[in-house]
């Protein structure tokens, strides 16, 4: 089995060695792959990491190291950790590591988070925390699969009736632009927005005149803070935050021109005097709709737009779907809501026409301002986007 070896000197292996384990690194015997295996679940159903073998996992002041006898030796582990990642091979790098001096080899485990669910050789389920492999059971497994996008809470059934949103003045806007027209409940069951008579939440979500009275999580929180800080404070606020609801082509819209208007006021002293702040319009309307379209709405929490004297801030429910991360997110592509996606793409003038692009249209207009970079920030249970009112260094 060809993989490559590399070349490491004592001093260097010492180094690792005697690395603390962490959220993201961790070391393991080679003696028990049941170990061994729960580390790399644990890192793909997680945020990744680095597993090395052969680094017996002691609490010591130096780790001993016994490493396979030959390459040959870890040949059984490397077939075993190929088969945990069959359904995603792109997630694993492997290497050995043959140290100076030494007959022995070692095996290092680079691990990408997964777009799908890593289980050990006993069909055990692991998520990685802090320094530790914490097993998922039952419901739990469930939400996994939901945040890394294999299974959607958009499929979920509520307990909307097909008859009465075919009777929704939504449905008979979108209905009038199809050709030919469709029979209303025929056509939620062929989208698959509607099981045995009953509607999903993505079909809620889009022809539900008042979907928030099904899916209270549909809604979007508006605050407006005249502050400068790093968090809001509540005698910071102008005024209650609004709560804004609707169908989803209607809540991007109007997410979308209640945020602008608000910004339209916000007055900061500049070179000339009080000047009113200026953000791309692109930039707010693609931030503002992949918050809505690409949320986790498995997680009951709103949409929060969070306007400052010199930033916006769009925080989304839901961590980055799939194999999604703030390092490929302009560059890769994976829907966690593909039917919302889809359906919303054609209403008249979707807000989401150029699908897949939202990111990048952001950048590229901020740019075109002359402003900074928008910032995107994973957090525990959330994407927010942050967009500076902070010019870049000067031509």
């Amino acid at each position: 089995m060809a993989f490559e070896t590399i070349a490491v000197s004592a001093a260097e292996f010492d180094k690792l060695a005697g690395k603390p384990e962490s959220h993201f690194f961790e070391l393991k015997s080679v003696d028990r792959f049941e170990s061994i295996a729960k580390t790399l679940s644990g890192f793909a159903n997680a945020d990744g990491g680095q597993l090395y073998v052969g680094v017996s996992d002691v609490k010591s002041k130096r780790a001993p190291l016994i490493g396979y006898a030959n390459i040959e030796a870890a040949n059984g582990h490397v077939t075993q950790i190929r088969a945990m990642f069959a359904q995603a091979p792109d997630s694993i790098a492997i290497d050995l590591l043959k140290i100076a001096g030494r007959d022995d080899v070692f095996l290092s485990v680079r691990v990408d988070k997964s777009a799908a669910i890593i289980s050990t050789p006993d069909n055990r389920v692991f998520v990685r925390f802090n320094a530790q492999n914490l097993e998922l059971k039952g419901n739990q497994i469930t939400e996994l699969a939901w945040r890394k996008g294999q299974q959607s809470y958009e499929d979920f059934v509520t307990d909307e009736t097909v008859d009465f949103i075919d009777e929704s003045e939504v449905f008979d806007r979108y209905r009038e632009n199809l050709i030919p027209d469709v029979n209303g409940k025929a056509y939620l069951k062929k989208e698959k927005l509607s099981r045995d008579g009953n509607v999903t939440v993505a079909g809620v979500m889009l022809f539900d005149d008042s979907p928030q009275a099904t899916v209270t999580q549909g809604a979007v929180k508006l605050y407006r803070y005249r502050s400068l800080q790093a968090e809001g404070e509540r005698e910071e606020l102008a005024g209650d935050p609004a709560t804004l609801e609707g169908p989803a082509y209607d809540l991007v819209y109007l997410a979308v021109t209640e945020t602008a208007n608000i910004i339209e006021k916000i007055e900061v002293l500049g070179g000339k005097g009080f000047e009113r702040i200026k953000y791309p319009p692109e930039a707010l309307h693609e931030v503002i709709c992949n918050a809505i379209i690409h949320r986790d709405y498995s997680i009951h929490d709103y949409v929060h737009i969070r306007i400052f004297d010199n930033r916006v801030e769009v925080e989304s429910p839901g961590k980055f779907a799939g194999h999604i991360n703030v390092a490929n997110m302009l560059k890769q592509r994976f829907a966690r809501n593909k039917r919302l996606v889809r359906v919303l793409n054609k209403f008249p003038n979707p807000p989401n026409k150029d699908v897949g692009e939202g990111l990048n249209t952001t950048f590229n207009s901020m740019r075109k301002m002359n402003l900074k970079d928008p910032e995107v920030l994973e957090l525990e249970q959330s994407v927010c986007v942050i967009l500076a009112h902070e010019p870049l260094a000067s031509k």
